[in-house]
C-alpha cells in the first residue's frame, strides 16, 4: 500500500503535467527525435543523431525547442569526446586531441 502511494505521489505530476510527444526518425540526416503533437515543429524530449544509423554521434534533449541538459558527442570509435549541459551552460568534458600518425 505504501510502496502504491509513494509512486503515485512520484510519477503522477508528471504524467499530469507532461507533453505528448510524436517520435520522429529522419532517414535522411540519421536522426532521431520527439516533437510535440500539439506543435510538430517543436523538439521536445530526446534526441540522437548516428553515423549509418550504427553508430551513434550525438544524443541529449531538447525541451520546447531548446537543447537542455546534458549533451555528448562521440568520435566514429564511439568515445566520448564532448560533455556539455546546456541547463547550467557547462562543459564538463572535451576529450584531448589525438595525434595523427603519418
Amino acid at each position: 500500500m505504501n510502496k502504491t502511494i509513494v509512486f503515485l505521489l512520484t510519477f503522477m505530476p508528471t504524467i499530469l503535467l507532461g507533453q505528448q510527444t510524436k517520435k520522429v526518425t529522419d532517414k535522411e540526416s540519421n536522426e532521431t527525435f520527439y516533437v510535440l503533437k500539439s506543435d510538430k515543429k517543436i523538439r521536445h524530449g530526446e534526441y540522437k543523431k548516428f553515423h549509418h544509423k550504427d553508430k551513434l554521434l550525438v544524443k541529449g534533449y531538447y525541451k520546447q525547442g531548446v537543447k537542455d541538459s546534458i549533451w555528448e558527442c562521440y568520435d566514429f570509435e564511439r568515445q566520448l569526446t564532448l560533455k556539455y549541459d546546456y541547463s547550467k551552460k557547462k562543459l564538463f568534458y572535451i576529450s584531448p586531441m589525438k595525434r595523427q600518425r603519418i
